[in-house]
């Protein structure tokens, strides 16, 4: 088990700690701006809007063949879903991250709550007054 938490200051860096009998912090990544835990792995986008997945079981890392999204400073960011179908919030616009030579989709503005469902099928978005699924 780990728990993920991002220092205080954005654009920095991305710590875990391993709760083992001694607690360990170890550094994940720079420069984070959002990031998401996927089984045994972090995924996260940094702050030149490149994503990235890092397998905690080996330490291996990659690059994801995703679009780069254009980063605003003191804006902020979420980042979930999976590999296969990554969303990124920016202020209460929803993205979802494409190919590497796609754009990012927008997919919603005014966006309140985003949660999927508990098979991860479905996603609910809350935007204005309306719910979507």
């Amino acid at each position: 088990n780990f728990i993920a938490t991002p220092t205080v200051t954005q654009l920095e860096k991305l710590f875990i700690s391993f709760l083992t009998t001694e607690p360990t912090f170890k550094i994940v990544a720079d420069n984070v701006i959002a990031f998401t835990k996927q089984g045994n792995s972090i995924l996260w986008v940094d702050s030149s809007g490149q994503s990235f997945k890092k397998d905690l079981s080996n330490d291996n890392q990659n690059s994801l063949s995703l679009s780069v999204f254009p980063i605003q400073r003191e804006t902020q960011y979420t980042l979930f879903g999976s590999e296969k179908a990554l969303f990124l919030k920016e202020g209460e616009t929803l993205y979802r991250l494409k190919g590497k030579n796609e754009s990012p989709e927008l997919l919603f503005e005014n966006v309140t709550q985003v949660t999927f469902s508990t098979d991860g099928k479905f996603l609910a978005v809350a935007a204005s007054s309306e719910i979507w699924l």
